[in-house]
């Protein structure tokens, strides 16, 4: 009896192998491969972008939400553009430079979650 029952529920849910290896479901553009791809071939200027976005207060909010000061950088420049216009790959770049920001930021703070938390806090 126990040695049918991982056939059965392999019948019911499936491999791990076609899990693994199947199709992306639900994964926005932003967050794809090619969008992988294109922010390790440009990992210096995102590390560059993310030491000022990680350092400078100013700088992390513009990457978050842009500016009014700055034409299209709340649609076009913002982590919050990308999210407003559907994640496109086009955007990817802005949830990169964001992402790591925020990296370099906690690693500022002291590596504590509640400091980097006081630290967004007091940037907004």
């Amino acid at each position: 009896m126990a040695s049918g029952t991982p056939a059965t529920a392999e019948a019911k849910w499936g491999s791990i192998v076609e899990v693994v290896n199947g199709e992306l479901i639900d994964v926005p553009a932003d967050a794809g491969y090619a969008s992988v791809i294109l922010m390790w071939l440009l990992l210096l200027v995102n590390l560059i972008q993310a030491v000022i976005g990680g350092l400078f207060k100013p700088a992390f909010v513009f990457f978050s939400i842009g500016s009014s000061k700055v034409p299209l950088s709340t649609s076009y420049g913002s982590a919050m553009g990308s999210v407003l216009a559907g994640r496109p790959c086009l955007l990817a770049w802005t949830w990169w430079r964001y992402a790591l920001s925020g990296l370099v930021a906690l690693l500022a703070t002291g590596q504590s979650r509640l400091a980097f938390l006081i630290w967004e806090w007091e940037a907004f």
